[in-house]
């Protein structure tokens, strides 16, 4: 099976559901365990963790970071709350920063955090920077993913499949085409391949996913790359619970996270230590 992480309509202009629903066609999947990835944003992180408490599913945190300019990608999943950390100063980084660099941004801010790209030429650099991060192959393997798995073996990175699921069922594809018009500020008429997602961007079940990537090896140097040999997905992902705060870190209010104001008795307090999460533990 893939990793199962999608996108909400909170990637604005590029996702057509909401966490709500995605969490709730995900459990209808069989999916036991769900990553909300959103381009450059954390809008619907809290939205997306109480439909993940509703549907029983463990959420994972994270974000799709993106280079300015297009050159590349990364998935960052928080392992921890100094990863969540990690990941609101790199988002912060990517639209404050002036000449934002994803590459040097991601080595800078990578603690407590699972990097993952299908870029091999960032991938090749991180390892470079001693960031270990993973090689991800998302929807399904392809001939472009050639030079990445190359360069992954050469290296010693495990590959990862990712579910990178866009749209809930075949008719979202239309308001998909929509949304990339009003974007590009063209018709639906000269939309191109390459400006709306494949038939793959649709959520699938682990049996699809599987199918899918039937081809990749079932181990490779280093460990192994499929979701579907770690023993769990994690119960908790980052951030911390409300109500707590990192040792050293600003409570943040607006989040939920530390004191809010008006909330008699409300108090921040150094947030636990946590063991690695079991579906990053056996990467390594």
């Amino acid at each position: 099976m893939a990793l199962p992480v999608v996108r909400s309509h909170y990637s604005l202009m590029q996702g057509t559901a909401s966490p709500k629903h995605l969490a709730r066609r995900a459990r209808e999947l069989g999916h036991a365990c769900l990553a909300l990835a959103d381009r450059d944003n954390l809008y619907g992180l809290w939205e997306f963790r109480r439909a993940c408490r509703e549907q029983g599913l463990r959420p994972i945190t994270g974000a799709e970071v993106t280079s300015p300019d297009g050159a590349g990608r990364a998935w960052c999943l928080a392992e921890s709350a100094a990863g969540f950390v990690s990941l609101c100063r790199l988002l912060t980084r990517r639209h404050t920063e002036e000449g934002f660099d994803l590459g040097r941004a991601v080595a800078e801010e990578s603690q407590g955090l699972a990097v993952l790209t299908d870029d091999a030429r960032l991938l090749e650099a991180w390892h470079g920077q001693g960031v270990p991060a993973l090689a991800a192959l998302p929807r399904k393997p392809t001939g472009s993913c050639l030079v990445l798995r190359r360069t992954a073996r050469r290296l010693g990175a495990p590959l990862v499949a990712l579910a990178d699921a866009c749209l809930l069922e075949p008719g979202d594809r239309a308001r998909h085409r929509l949304l990339r018009a009003i974007a590009l500020n063209t018709s639906l008429e000269r939309l191109g391949p390459a400006d709306t997602p494949p038939p793959e961007a649709l959520l699938a079940g682990p049996p699809e996913y599987a199918r899918r990537f039937a081809s990749l090896p079932r181990r490779s140097t280093g460990p192994p790359p499929w979701p579907s040999a770690w023993p769990s997905c994690p119960r908790r992902a980052s951030p911390c619970p409300p109500g707590t705060t990192p040792k050293g870190v600003a409570p943040m209010r607006r989040c939920g996270i530390g004191p809010t104001p008006g909330r008699r008795g409300a108090t921040a307090r150094p947030c636990p230590a946590r063991r690695r999460p079991a579906w990053s533990a056996s990467w390594g």
